[in-house]
Order: C-alpha cells, then structure tokens, then sequence
C-alpha cells in the first residue's frame, strides 16, 4: 500500500504506483498550486516532505532545476515530480 497524508488538512489518500503526489491531490480535493498543471515546468507546487522520503523516487532534474540541491535542509520537493518506489506511508506539508 502507498499512502500519502496531506498536512495541515489531515487528508489522506492511497496512491497508485504511477500517481504522483501532484495527482493524488487533485485527486482528493487538496490543493496545490501549479501553473503547469503538474509537468514539472513552472516549479509551483512545491511540498514539503514530512517523513517517509524513503518510499519515493529521489529528486528529479526538473526538481533541482527549479529548487536546487536544498533538499536535504528544506526537504521540498515539487509534488509533480515525487513518485513512490515501494509500499509505505509518506507525510507531507502543503501550502493549504
């Protein structure tokens, strides 16, 4: 199971192997800013890991692009770019 919980709202959704974050929260009513409706081109919809990181693909040439290599201080990512890569249960911080 890939599970994915939207903070502060306290929403959860579980997701499928090829959803990313992005679409789980259209998905679900959470909403997260884009301009590019979540193809990793205008560096809106960023999120903030809050634990799980280890179920997700790492960062994206897209995500460093637009957020450089911070990850490890900030833990944001763009929500559009962040895919799970095995079963578990990922936090993260919205804007909403």
């Amino acid at each position: 199971m890939k599970k994915i919980i939207f903070l502060p709202i306290n929403v959860e959704a579980e997701c499928a192997s090829n959803e990313n974050i992005f679409k789980a929260a259209s998905r679900m009513g959470v909403k997260i800013s884009t301009a590019c409706n979540g193809v990793g081109n205008c560096g809106l919809c960023r999120i903030q890991i809050v634990s799980g990181e280890e179920y997700l693909n790492g960062q994206t040439k897209a995500e460093i692009n637009h957020l450089g290599n911070v990850y490890h201080i900030n833990k944001k990512r763009l929500s559009c770019q962040c895919k799970f890569v095995k079963d578990g249960i990922t936090t993260v911080k919205t804007d909403g």
